[in-house]
């Protein structure tokens, strides 16, 4: 007789005068206690995962560059003033960036490639209304947006463990334009926001004037 079969018989003697239950019990308590272990074992290991992937999430984000493209205005009064803008909006810089920046429709169109853009940095684009030497003029806004409509952002970039990022991003300079003059008016009130400030230091110096007048006749 073999040790295993000596084991068995053994164990079989030994629960031979035990209750029913008890038998089962022991019969199938390890192989309850196996699969136990083993769902917990693999609870563990998909809760670590999650962890490790929420952790690489919030690490991507943290240095993940985001360039976009944008009408950055130097004066809101008319006719208006400024420049086409693409710059690093994310938290990271980007690397190895080759985009190109394009007035649609049927605009001017630039190839931009810097090694490197910070968080933050960007590049500025102006595009000129006539470019014969000698008579070089440049677009008001008014009469950019009156031209064209979307300024179009597309090509690609790393991060800084060396993903390639691709980018094709659009912003309507039109209705930005637009959204930004009627912002103006609705604070201001008026066409001229110069006025609209001369006005209200003209009246608070009336004022001023008045309770000055009034301490000086005061008998006190």
């Amino acid at each position: 007789m073999t040790q295993a079969a000596a084991d068995t018989l053994s164990g079989a003697a030994a629960t031979a005068g035990l209750p029913f239950w008890v038998q089962i019990v022991a019969a199938f308590g390890p192989i309850v206690l196996s699969l136990a272990l083993a769902v917990i074992t693999w609870r563990y290991t998909v809760y670590t995962k999650r962890m490790v992937d929420e952790m690489r999430a919030a690490r991507s984000t943290q240095i993940m560059p985001k360039l976009v493209p944008t009408l950055q205005i130097t004066d809101l009064d008319e006719p208006g003033s400024g420049h086409l803008r693409v710059f690093n909006a994310g938290m990271g810089p980007a690397f190895r960036v080759n985009v190109e920046v394009a007035l649609e429709p049927n605009g001017k169109r630039w190839r931009w490639q810097p090694i490197t853009v910070a968080p933050g940095e960007g590049k500025a684009f102006t595009p000129m209304k006539d470019e014969t030497p000698g008579q070089r003029t440049y677009y008001w806004l008014n009469d950019l947006v009156a031209v064209f409509q979307t300024l179009r952002l597309v090509g690609s970039y790393e991060n800084a463990p060396g993903e390639t990022i691709s980018v094709n991003e659009e912003v309507d300079i039109r209705a930005y334009w637009e959204m930004r003059k009627s912002a103006r008016a609705l604070v201001f009130g008026e066409s001229d926001p110069g006025a609209a400030i001369a006005t209200a230091l003209n009246e608070i110096r009336d004022e001023l004037q008045q309770f000055r007048r009034g301490v000086t006749k005061s008998p006190f």
